[in-house]
């Protein structure tokens, strides 16, 4: 009797002593700042979404657990911020949360010890807590990379933890990163290298350029094209293209863009571009009559492309058989996306062109779809007044 007793108290005590972790409520972000500062803790942040499933899990399955919550309230201040209310969503952009869960450690100051983020069982929880204690112990990740601590793991973690919350520190990690580099380049090493590559300028473009073959082993050849083509493309348009003017140098973008994208897809994006260029200008005249030829063949243009340029001709163009061609091109986006804004395009072209019943319906249609998304309906409201 006096065994089972005992082994009641042991259980109760283990179930009242040995909660799990201990969030603090209703807290004050600055508050807390001050209170790390003045107790020199770090603080935990489970940065969580209120739909996220492995946050619900870390809540039923890690955080009660008695050893992650002897450790965690030992050694932290513990708060629980849902990232998508209140000053959650200043933290998240702080901090740079884009998933969930995520695990923020910060100091009293503000800045950022450690960063991880996932579903973790119970040890490497613990050990994920023991590692920021003692990256606090010898500076956090961006003093001792500032201080010129340059191992490849080092790097790595520096590169993880600061690629949204400190893109240029992280994109000067990836460069250090490549540059020590001996061993040829591995599959997890691709991320690491593409994720800082936005210009030739950069490093990590010269590293690419030079390494090509090991990367190939990994990345098919039309995939490395499909993600350097954007970067090439923009710095052509720099040279050939004007903001103050909005001038677009055609012939130059041509000669340039052929040797890269070929002279036929070269000619393509060069029409495309040309096209904006008379919409920038507004030179609806131009505009029309290279879109009449451009999309002459409707059934190979993207939706996104026909909607644009159907509206550009609802609200610009004059010309009867141009309408009735931009209401095929109309019918195709709605056919392809039912939104307030197609089927708007569309209402006003078949009244433009004479079909007042069925216009009618699209801008009822259009009021609807507006406000089941809560957007603006002063425009569909002004169209269904005028066909009325």
């Amino acid at each position: 009797m006096k065994n089972t007793l005992n082994i009641l108290l042991l259980f109760l005590s283990i179930n009242l002593f040995s909660q799990g972790i201990k969030f603090q409520e209703n807290p004050n972000f600055a508050s807390i700042l001050e209170k790390a500062k003045k107790e020199k803790k770090i603080i935990f942040i489970d940065a969580f979404a209120s739909w996220c499933g492995p946050c619900k899990m870390m809540t039923k399955n890690i955080f009660p657990l008695p050893k992650v919550g002897d450790f965690y309230n030992k050694n932290f201040i513990n708060l629980a911020i849902d990232m998508e209310k209140g000053e959650g969503r200043t933290i998240a952009q702080q901090y740079g949360v884009t998933s969930y869960p995520t695990y923020l450690f910060i100091d009293g100051n503000g800045a950022l010890v450690q960063k991880d983020l996932g579903y973790m069982e119970e040890e490497k929880f613990i050990e994920l807590g023991k590692e920021t204690l003692n990256t606090q112990k010898f500076g956090s990740l961006k003093e001792r990379f500032e201080k010129g601590e340059s191992t490849p793991e080092f790097l790595e973690k520096v590169i993880q933890q600061y690629y949204q919350s400190d893109y240029p520190l992280a994109k000067l990690a990836s460069e250090k990163y490549f540059s020590i580099k001996k061993t040829p380049i591995s599959e997890k090493e691709i991320g690491l290298l593409f994720t800082f590559i936005k210009s030739t300028k950069d490093k990590n473009y010269e590293y690419l350029t030079q390494h090509k073959s090991e990367i190939l082993q990994w990345v098919p050849e039309n995939s490395l094209d499909s993600f350097l083509k954007p970067i090439l493309l923009n710095e052509i348009l720099e040279q050939v293209y004007s903001t103050g003017s909005k001038s677009f140098n055609y012939p130059l973008f041509i000669s340039k863009a052929s040797p890269i994208f070929g002279e036929s897809e070269a000619t393509k994006i060069a029409q495309q571009l040309l096209l904006q260029n008379h919409l920038d200008l507004q030179n609806y005249t131009e505009y029309e009559k290279l879109a009449l030829e451009l999309y002459k063949n409707p059934d190979d243009i993207s939706e996104k492309e026909l909607s644009i340029a159907a509206r550009v001709f609802a609200d610009h163009v004059k010309n009867p058989m141009a309408l009735k061609t931009a209401q095929i091109w109309a019918e195709k986006s709605v056919m392809t996306n039912e939104s307030a804004d197609t089927t708007y395009t569309l209402a006003k072209l078949l009244f433009l062109n004479g079909k007042k019943e069925m216009a009618k319906d699209y801008a009822k249609l259009s009021k609807i779809l507006a406000e089941k998304y809560h957007q603006n309906t002063e425009k569909i409201d002004e169209l269904i007044k005028t066909i009325q």
